[in-house]
């Protein structure tokens, strides 16, 4: 393999590692108070049906793309289309998901740098 292909694997890597410990840090962080935990919960559940309606619709487009890509291109690069496809709505999914989670934890830091002002 060309150095420039192990490069770019090594630094995926260290990314991959490094986004893992900020999402790990960013969980162990306190979730505030009974009224940040409801208003959070209910930010979720909205984002979580905003979610699958919107890879609803976009898994029907992928699905049509697919078939033209297959009768015009062939199998093969229909297929590469395919697994790419689910896998960037994978990655967006979890990201998305992952975003929404602990929205609790920037609101607590934020009226807790807020507090002394009022």
């Amino acid at each position: 393999m060309s150095s420039y292909i192990w490069f770019a694997l090594i630094c995926s890597v260290i990314a991959i590692a490094y986004g893992a410990f900020l999402a790990a840090s960013i969980m162990k962080k306190p979730t505030g108070n009974d009224k940040m935990r409801e208003i959070a919960a209910a930010i979720q559940a909205g984002a979580k049906a905003y979610l699958n309606r919107q890879y609803r619709t976009i898994a029907v487009i992928a699905v049509i793309l697919f078939f033209v890509l297959w009768w015009k291109l062939g199998i093969v690069l229909a297929l590469g289309f395919l697994v790419g496809a689910i896998l960037s709505a994978l990655a967006g999914y979890v990201r998305d998901a992952r975003a929404v989670r602990k929205l609790d934890s920037p609101t607590r830091g934020t009226n807790l740098i807020a507090a002394p002002l009022h």
